[in-house]
């Protein structure tokens, strides 16, 4: 049994990065195993957050054949290590531990194993859509896979602030699923937002946060991270300002609001 915690838990973000999402960590291993010829039997795999959020943790279950067992623990050894390297400054926390376990009473047929791994590979992970400095307007990625009694469901999330790339998104999936001789469902989209920067707020906190950090600040539509599209999707008369803040800039972002809300708190008359 291979078990990864302590992951954080988001949007997709940028680059497809196996120490990152354990998704994509199982189906390396997956393809090393098959590459290096090594016997295995896949009994279940458990990747899920809710499906539309970066599994933050993910257990899979694999039986070996006895004479390819160290040479499995090598190869578990150096999965170790890498994922240990990639989080070590990011996400210290994170946990990549294998111990062994009773023998499962059913596997997934090779057959369906070989389809599954096959199409992880196939599958859109990644920035879809950027403008020329760089900036990601569309993405997708794996965010959850789950065996059960009736297969294995694979869920991909895709944003995009232009539609006809999230259309182009989804019938490249369904393409793709259908070669694989799968079945493909779209669960449904949520229309995306582009901001404005010309407009009396965005002037009073640019400015405030000119006062705080004596900076510049400028507007940029990105894909990532927010969910303000959802939010107005239930709530289509709401104005809101949805804002990633990493914990570099916090201290500037923290002051800025409390600049803009000195400078440009209400009048009241009494």
């Amino acid at each position: 049994m291979i078990h990864l915690s302590g992951l954080q838990n988001g949007q997709l973000t940028g680059a497809a990065d196996p120490n990152k999402n354990p998704i994509l960590l199982f189906r390396s291993l997956l393809q090393q195993l098959d590459k290096r010829h090594i016997g295995y039997e896949l009994a279940s795999i458990q990747a899920d957050n809710g499906g539309m959020l970066i599994p933050n943790e993910a257990e899979m279950v694999l039986c070996v054949e006895d004479q390819q067992v160290n040479r499995f623990l090598s190869i578990l050894a150096s999965q170790e290590q890498s994922f240990r390297d990639g989080n070590a400054e990011t996400n210290p926390d994170a946990v990549f531990e294998y111990s062994m376990t009773d023998l499962p009473k059913t596997v997934i047929s090779r057959e369906d194993c070989d389809r599954f791994v096959n199409f992880l590979y196939t599958i859109m992970t990644g920035p879809y859509a950027e403008t020329e400095e760089e900036t990601i307007l569309a993405i997708a990625g794996l965010t959850s896979v789950k065996s059960g009694k009736k297969g294995i469901e694979i869920k991909s999330v895709g944003y995009s602030l232009l539609q006809n790339k999230l259309t182009e998104i989804s019938a490249s999936n369904k393409t793709l699923a259908h070669l694989s001789d799968l079945s493909f469902r779209e669960e449904g989209d949520i229309p995306s937002m582009l901001g404005t920067s010309k407009t009396e707020f965005s002037t009073d906190l640019a400015s405030a946060y000119s006062l705080h950090t004596g900076k510049k600040l400028s507007y940029q539509d990105s894909v990532i991270p927010n969910q303000a599209s959802l939010i107005r999707r239930l709530n289509p008369s709401c104005s809101i300002v949805a804002m990633s803040v990493n914990n570099n800039v916090l201290s500037d972002c923290a002051g800025t609001i409390l600049e803009y809300l000195i400078n440009n708190r209400p009048q009241y008359d009494f």
